[in-house]
């Protein structure tokens, strides 16, 4: 346990056994009657009271307590602050080293990907696809203007097929997406909630970054992300379910670390 600097009296009454009895109102409301205190460290002491002893945070204490054991509420915020900052850093160098490999494991997929015309087992429900006609080569197709309606079958068939000429056709258009919901994950920031298609082929995902609607309040996941709840102030009742056909509308960002990104994306249906 690392001290700092006591006023000498002080550190006697402490080397002696602890503080003078006092009762003690915290922060957070709790009331300890007869308090002392002893075994002070960087960020906590032990108090002693009627009804027994615990160890309660400096933050919780009164600034006069504080000053009794010199504890300097900066500094201890400062190192706080680096702390989060190392573990920010640490986690951003394992998201890197996660992102690098799921890209080399992509493009080495796409490097032995079958033609665009060819129809592929889906992931999860192979009656989503078995009456689709083949998928055209990108190249052969007209530029989206803005506003087409997509499939996610032609998507994924095109990116699998030829990644220059799918980027050439989707990336950074917006248009109109429509598919299957297989989950919904909610974001760690923001309102956003991701909402991953049903997808033809088990190495590419579809994944659409949807905005609620500004009237709701919020929204949360049930059974493990098959059922998106909404509450608009008035309740929460059911938005989206997995197994659901709906259509999407946003600005795709390509492929990426095994992923077809579609952001800023609105329900349309």
């Amino acid at each position: 346990m690392k001290l700092r600097s006591f006023p000498a009296g002080l550190l006697a009454l402490l080397l002696a056994g602890s503080v003078v009895s006092e009762d003690l109102q915290t922060l957070s409301g709790r009331t300890f009657r007869d308090a002392s205190y002893s075994a002070p460290d960087e960020d906590s002491v032990r108090v002693k009271h009627r009804g027994g002893e615990e160890r309660v945070y400096f933050y919780d204490l009164p600034e006069a307590v504080r000053a009794q054991f010199g504890f300097d509420t900066l500094a201890a915020l400062r190192r706080k602050t680096e702390e989060v900052e190392r573990l920010k850093a640490e986690l951003e160098t394992a998201r890197s080293s996660v992102a690098n490999a799921a890209q080399n494991s992509s493009a080495s997929s796409a490097a032995v990907s079958a033609p665009a015309a060819a129809t592929i087992p889906a992931a999860k429900n192979p009656t989503l696809w078995e009456k689709l006609p083949p998928t055209r080569p990108a190249t052969e197709l007209p530029k989206l203007e803005g506003g087409e309606l997509v499939t996610v079958f032609d998507l994924v068939n095109h990116y699998r097929a030829d990644v220059t000429a799918a980027d050439g056709r989707y990336r950074k258009k917006t248009f109109k997406l429509e598919g299957v919901i297989e989950r919904i994950e909610e974001e760690f920031f923001g309102r956003a909630v991701k909402v991953l298609l049903e997808s033809p082929d088990r190495t590419v995902r579809v994944v659409c970054a949807v905005e609620p609607p500004t009237r709701f309040k919020s929204t949360y996941t049930l059974a493990e992300g098959t059922v998106l709840m909404a509450n608009d102030g008035r309740g929460a009742f059911t938005w989206l379910r997995a197994g659901e056909r709906l259509v999407v509308s946003g600005s795709c960002a390509g492929l990426k670390d095994g992923a077809i990104f579609l952001n800023r994306a609105e329900l349309v249906r």
